[in-house]
């Protein structure tokens, strides 16, 4: 059966290991469910070549010969990317995903194209059934020349790393996620690409099932445009200016603590070259929208504890908003930011076993990621990490500390409160909505989190902030 699109062999190719396919009969499973949900949302018959004893040998040697080349001959490659999958040596690396690279930049339509929606789509659609190495993630972008994108059917828990099967329970997963709403994302992108370019223009796809990353399960209700750049609504001036006043003063006085006790802040006098960074708003794909708390914890804990580094311009966390599921190329948000280093940062679970990615990409002269690495976490513990991973990412970027801001690193990742932590981390969020109701709500968390630990400084410095931004003009 020939492919809808004129000039191809087959709609659809799948590429994959068979070490994957031994243990349980994973991929058969994942085609046979993918062929009953693509003839529920196609009204031609779609094609799909998938080899049941694809070569498993190393014929790194050999040329693809000419009934493959006709295969590889296909409108999408679909690559089951597992952790065996991406070897320089394999068959299914070299013979066909390298190939099929390379033939499709080269052919009538290109590899990557243009949507009727507007959006730009690859025919190459990875199926990632496992959480990769850095190393095989990097061979994989190095290869494609753009960041990972994929559709992942991975069950992921505390030492678990597996492919995940039509009976999960998506409760017990990190991932939250549905095996046959996978199938069905998988279904809609196929659509989308062969819709998008049909010969029939009355039939070209308009409709984008891809308008946000891969993995983003939940998207927050946007607010109407007109009050979204509404100015917040005030607070009663005679009753707000006392309190701006006074934990204004708390902020100065804490602020003058630290300068005093910091010295040199700028070490230009040094001669040590200056390297900027931003920390890119967290992903949360924890499938559940009211953790969004710590997606901005970990983008301000990284922030601030970098922020103290001399040796490092590090840009606001304000300005980095705009890039929030942003879908720009990596240099062009490090252009637009002024950095030649930008953090990515993504979890998923839950608050008590959170599954953490950090990566450090250099943007020029070319990408190539300088750190990363993943933990398990429960939110109680996370910030015992933070040193670690601030050491390793100032590592990475060849940029020095002195010895009083590695103790300083240090120390922040010690005596902390988890609870007013989380109580502060809440408020934060909740007053960066912009809302009277987030303000409010936002100002009764720091509240909490001062009855936690009067002592504490940082309620006393967001209340400050929360009640200036809400009073202000």
């Amino acid at each position: 059966m020939a492919s809808i699109i004129p000039g191809y062999e087959y709609d659809i190719f799948i590429s994959y290991r068979q070490k994957d396919n031994k243990y349980d009969g994973w991929v058969s499973e994942f085609i046979d469910h993918l062929k009953r949900e693509i003839e529920a949302t196609f009204k031609e018959d779609v094609s799909i070549y998938f080899d049941e004893n694809p070569h498993g040998g190393l014929l790194e040697i050999h040329n693809v010969d000419k009934s493959l080349e006709a295969k590889l001959n296909s409108v999408i490659f679909m690559p089951v990317i597992s952790q065996t999958y991406c070897d320089p040596k394999s068959f299914a690396w070299q013979n066909e995903f390298v190939a099929f690279n390379k033939m499709a930049s080269a052919d009538q339509i290109g590899r990557d194209i243009r949507l009727p929606s507007g959006n730009v789509c690859s025919r190459i659609v990875p199926i990632k059934i496992h959480d990769l190495d850095a190393t095989d993630t990097e061979l994989i972008e190095n290869e494609m020349g753009c960041r990972l994108r994929a559709i992942e059917f991975i069950f992921s828990g505390a030492g678990v790393n597996r492919p995940l099967k039509p009976g999960d329970n998506p409760d017990k997963n990190l991932n939250r996620t549905y095996y046959r709403d996978q199938i069905n994302k998988v279904a809609n992108t196929v659509k989308e690409i062969i819709y998008g370019i049909h010969p029939d223009e009355r039939k070209r796809a308009t409709k984008s099932y891809q308008a946000r990353r891969e993995a983003v399960y939940i998207d927050e209700k946007p607010r109407p445009i007109a009050e979204a750049f509404a100015p917040p609504k005030r607070f009663p001036g005679k009753i707000m200016a006392p309190i701006i006043l006074g934990l204004l003063l708390i902020v100065a006085i804490i602020s003058l603590q630290k300068l005093i006790k910091k010295s040199g802040i700028s070490k230009s006098e040094t001669g040590v070259i200056q390297k900027a960074v931003a920390v890119l708003p967290v992903s949360n794909f924890t499938g559940n929208p009211d953790l969004a708390w710590i997606a901005e914890m970990i983008q301000s804990d990284l922030t601030g504890q970098l922020q103290g580094i001399s040796n490092l311009i590090v840009r606001p966390k304000q300005t980095t908003h705009q890039f929030r599921n942003s879908e720009e190329p990596i240099q062009e948000i490090a252009k637009k930011l002024s950095v030649n280093n930008l953090i990515e940062s993504s979890f998923k679970g839950t608050e008590d076993n959170l599954q953490i990615e950090i990566r450090v990409v250099e943007a020029f002269p070319e990408e190539r990621y300088v750190y990363s690495a993943s933990f398990i976490q429960s939110f109680k513990d996370l910030a015992g990490i933070y040193s670690d991973v601030i050491n390793s990412i100032l590592k990475g970027m060849e940029v020095k500390a002195t010895e009083e801001e590695e103790k300083r690193v240090t120390a922040a990742s010690g005596n902390v409160n988890p609870e007013v932590r989380k109580a502060c981390a809440r408020g934060l969020y909740h007053m960066n909505q912009l809302t009277p109701e987030g303000v409010e709500l936002g100002i009764r968390y720091y509240k909490e989190a001062i009855d936690l630990d009067p002592a504490d400084p940082e309620p006393y410095i967001g209340l400050a902030r929360g009640y200036a931004s809400a009073g202000h003009g």
